[in-house]
């Protein structure tokens, strides 16, 4: 439940804090520290989307590929 929970959290700060193109400007410890979790477990999380192809994972960034899907994501 808790790591369910934290993928909904994870999903929807990806959505609200995405610019037009669906980019990210944040290291997986701005968002760790935004969600109040350890940055191990944001790193893992995002791993997860990768292979889901929600999203790309890039240095200092990231880009979401799939809005419709982590739309679903997190409301599951």
């Amino acid at each position: 439940v808790t790591f369910h929970s934290m993928s909904q959290r994870m999903a929807k700060l990806l959505l609200d804090h995405m610019d037009e193109e669906g980019c990210l400007f944040m290291t997986h410890e701005d968002l760790a520290r935004e969600l109040g979790t350890a940055r191990e477990v944001v790193s893992r999380l995002l791993k997860e989307m990768e292979k889901k192809e929600m999203v790309a994972l890039q240095r200092g960034a990231l880009q979401v590929l799939e809005k419709e899907k982590l739309e679903i994501f997190k409301v599951l």
